[in-house]
């Protein structure tokens, strides 16, 4: 091995993005598209005195001597993709992802070590598709010498990277001209952020958590503002990120931020409303009132935003801004609890949630949301096997009911009582607690999102696809609402737009459960069943507490993929799980069906028939054997449900 060598030097990593989709949907083209975009980009580095030092799939990796001419190059790489992009089809296009650091490597041998080496590949995936980013190093090497704008996205935390870097992004012109040219965000589209909690007790974090869900709630009862739901913007709590920045990601004109404060029975809020693009302050003010007045704190910030924004409530929304949920403070601090902890989905997370309810009805008999938290914990534990689904199943119809008896125009009571028809196979009924909920409140994305499902299984594709898409646009950075999304895409058959939801879902849910069980499932419907084992197999290590219907999609796809004895292998795995384990004839149903052995499948489904557990969306759209569709017992299953097949 000959001595290594050091030196200073400018790495650029280039990646392109989304190729992998791709490759699976044309492999042929994809390697065609990727052997000319090869000879492109290795004319444009040499053209700049860089050097390829690897190639790693379908990224590259690339040494310059000058900041400056990395910096060159990486944009004429940029302007050729932009350039033939703009005369090819949508699914021949390529985009890239382009990072830069300069600082010391080590040569050794034809390879490349060291910090900068490091630093340059964790500054690229922060570039947008078609983007550049550069180190601080870089732009104190580059900034008076370029002729293009070079914008600051401030301290970025690197993976493995000790402190935070500051980072910028190349401001390529077609991009600025773009952005001049497309309509703008309506200031009636807002982002409610996480508000910070500044309580001298740190454990009161949840209470800040909890007013901003309920801030969010409150305002899209305005039925003429649209409101992004907490899953989307939860994901920027503590961001250093721009106001400016946040509204282009989420898609939103104006953005609401704030602290809370809470010291024994006293509460701060302040609040300011801003233009999510100028940044600048359309409204603020600050609130010091009895944990009591909490209510009447959320309803003056509601009607505020409502007129800073010029948009008028009427009656009917007002009535349910100023409506107080309940008048004992205890009783509400153990509800927002109760909220906060459920939202981690394990067991305990669970059953100290059922419990805050439990204690904030206790409280407050009337409390109807807290008996409607109770329903939807309840209904989680026999989902996820805690306990026998037809106890609490029982125990979660009777509160939500409740709920309504106090409420009737409570939108999460509805939707949560539908859930419960739905399980019970009452559809038409489950229909109209859906539609009363998005009357109530329009913007209520779970109600969106769980009748899009619900949708599907009366086999109503079309108007599925119309709320998930409605629940996309209030939620567009729920990782599970654009799985949906992508499945949905996949069940049409359509293959670019699957292309553009999988690259989304790549963008919200990077290395995460949904984004390889959705490439899997999308995977599967093309009938690359190699790939979709691959995929499943990924997303069963990252969400193991899933592992049932992880687990049994897997064994299906082993199945149709030719594989028998993998999959009996893993259908011998759910059979041992405890008898009562709620789905466990329905996903060994699934695995029957991979290998085609209806007799056993059909005596599964009856077993799932009973105990409530069958989802007909799984039977009328997974890439099945024909025959089981020609099965007279197929359409008669389903007419037991008093569905069409």
């Amino acid at each position: 091995m000959s001595n290594p060598e050091r030196r200073l030097a400018a790495i650029t990593f280039v990646d392109l993005v989304g190729y992998t989709l791709l490759s699976q949907r044309d492999e042929e083209l994809a390697l065609r598209l990727l052997e000319e975009y090869r000879g492109n980009l290795r004319s444009i580095i040499v053209r700049h005195d860089g050097k390829e030092v690897k190639t790693m799939g379908d990224g590259s990796l690339v040494e310059f001597a000058s900041a400056l001419e990395a910096v060159r190059c990486a944009f004429d790489i940029q302007q050729a993709l932009h350039d033939q992009n703009s005369s090819r089809a949508p699914e021949r296009r390529l985009l890239a992802r382009i990072g830069i650091h300069v600082g010391d490597v080590v040569h050794v041998q034809s390879d490349i070590y060291g910090d900068a080496v490091n630093i340059a590949s964790r500054i690229e995936p922060l570039a947008e598709p078609g983007g550049i980013c550069i180190s601080d190093q870089v732009f104190v090497q580059v900034k008076n010498k370029v002729e293009f704008p070079l914008a600051p996205l401030g301290p970025q935390k690197l993976k493995n990277v000790e402190a935070p870097m500051a980072v910028y992004k190349v401001a390529l012109p077609w991009n600025q001209r773009e952005e001049r040219e497309a309509p703008q965000t309506p200031k009636t589209r807002i982002a409610v952020l996480p508000f910070a909690n500044i309580s001298p007790d740190s454990s009161d974090e949840y209470f800040a958590d909890g007013m901003t869900e309920e801030l969010i709630n409150t305002i899209s009862h305005n039925h003429q503002l649209k409101v992004i739901a907490r899953t989307s913007v939860g994901r920027f709590k503590g961001t250093s990120r721009s106001i400016s920045e946040i509204g282009k990601e989420i898609g939103v004109g104006s953005i609401l931020e704030g602290s809370v404060r809470k010291a024994g029975n006293k509460i701060r809020v302040t609040a300011q409303l801003i233009d999510a693009k100028s940044e600048e302050h359309m409204w603020s003010d600050n609130y010091d009132r009895q944990l009591d007045d909490i209510f009447s704190i959320q309803s003056e910030i509601a009607k505020s935003v409502s007129d800073a924004l010029m948009v008028k409530l009427l009656p009917e929304d007002r009535e349910v801004v100023e409506k107080k949920a309940t008048r004992n403070s205890t009783a509400y601090v153990r509800y927002l609890k109760g909220r906060t902890a459920m939202r981690a989905r394990s067991e305990s997370s669970i059953r100290e949630a059922k419990a805050c309810f439990e204690e904030a009805i206790a409280e407050d008999s009337r409390y109807a949301e807290a008996y409607t938290g109770l329903a939807d914990v309840l209904f989680l534990l026999g989902l996820y096997h805690n306990e026998p689904m037809a106890e609490v199943e029982a125990k979660g119809m009777e509160a939500v009911k409740t709920a309504l008896s106090l409420d009737e125009g409570l939108a999460e009571a509805h939707t949560t009582l539908a859930e419960y028809l739905e399980h019970d196979y009452k559809y038409a009924e489950a229909g109209e607690e859906f539609k009363r909920a998005l009357a109530i409140n329009p913007g209520y994305v779970q109600a969106h999102h769980w009748y899009a499902l619900y949708l599907l299984e009366m086999g109503k594709l079309e108007e599925a696809g119309q709320e998930i898409a409605l629940a996309e646009e209030f939620d567009p950075l729920s990782p599970v609402i654009v799985y949906n999304s992508v499945t949905f895409k996949a069940y049409s058959g359509s293959g670019a737009e699957v292309q553009r939801e999988a690259q989304k879902m790549m963008e919200v849910d990077p290395d995460g459960y949904f984004l390889y069980s959705g490439l899997a499932w999308a995977a599967s419907e093309a009938g690359d069943f190699a790939e979709a084992v691959a995929y499943e197999e990924k997303a069963l290590k990252r969400r193991p507490a899933w592992g049932v219907l992880s687990t049994s999609m897997l064994g299906m796809y082993n199945a149709r993929l030719g594989d028998r004895g993998r999959a009996i292998e893993i259908l011998k795995s759910i059979e041992e799980l405890p008898d009562g384990t709620f789905g466990k004839p329905f996903h060994m149903a699934l695995v029957y069906a991979g290998l085609g052995e209806r007799d056993e499948m059909f005596g599964c489904l009856d077993k799932a028939y009973e105990e409530h557990s069958v989802q007909f969306r799984y039977l009328r759209y997974m890439n099945l054997d024909p025959d089981i569709r020609k099965d007279r017992r197929y359409v008669a299953f389903f007419q037991r449900a008093g569905l069409a097949a």
